[in-house]
């Protein structure tokens, strides 16, 4: 089992990853959405983590949850459902609890997605 200090040394350790991007601003995946004030905002998520030829997890990590949180995760959780509709890869969300990520002990990516699978700020 790894221990899992922060997700980008860990998943780098999975043997079930085959690849993963740190997303940032220079990256550039950004999801639209609808801010709480009506606005319409980019939403960078963390990490894009492909498990196979047509599987791949769009994860994000939480320290805090603030009051954004909530439509920026159903955007997402939207835009996997379209996005996986419209092609051959299945685009799955997941919400990382950072302090039970640094707290855990997984041997995979599969572990761990369906350990924190379903959860939502």
């Amino acid at each position: 089992m790894f221990s899992t200090p922060n997700p980008a040394s860990t998943l780098d350790q999975f043997p079930d990853v085959v690849s993963f991007a740190r997303n940032s601003a220079r990256v550039a995946f950004k999801i639209e959405f609808r801010a709480t004030d009506g606005r319409i905002a980019d939403y960078f998520p963390d990490f894009i983590v492909k498990t196979g030829e047509h599987e791949v997890w769009i994860v994000e990590t939480k320290g805090r949850i603030d009051f954004e949180d909530a439509p920026k995760w159903r955007r997402l959780v939207q835009w996997c459902d379209d996005a996986s509709k419209a092609g051959n890869v299945l685009y799955r969300p997941l919400l990382v609890p950072e302090q039970e990520w640094r707290t855990s002990r997984f041997a995979s990516f599969a572990e761990a997605a369906a350990t924190f699978k379903g959860r939502a700020p």
